[in-house]
């Protein structure tokens, strides 16, 4: 049975500091951050609790960036 989708990995505008990131047709780009950051954050911006997944649109984040390539409109609005 062939898989529905194929993932493949590339990196832009590398760095020391990277995290990962996944982008989805969309056009929005999904932040995973660290704990310390997204601890830090919510105490910032007085968070209930710390988000450490997250949606933008900036593409030049310090993420590193995962295309994902969906064979199904179906499964892109699933999982975007």
């Amino acid at each position: 049975m062939e898989d529905k989708l194929s993932v493949f990995y590339f990196q832009v505008h590398d760095g020391p500091n990277r995290e990962g990131a996944l982008f989805c047709r969309s056009g929005t780009w999904v932040e995973i951050l660290d704990k310390r950051t997204a601890e830090y954050e919510a105490k910032t911006n007085e968070y209930s609790r710390p988000e450490y997944v997250r949606g933008t649109r900036l593409e030049n984040s310090r993420f590193n960036i995962f295309g994902i390539q969906l064979c199904s409109d179906d499964v892109v609005h699933r999982h975007c």
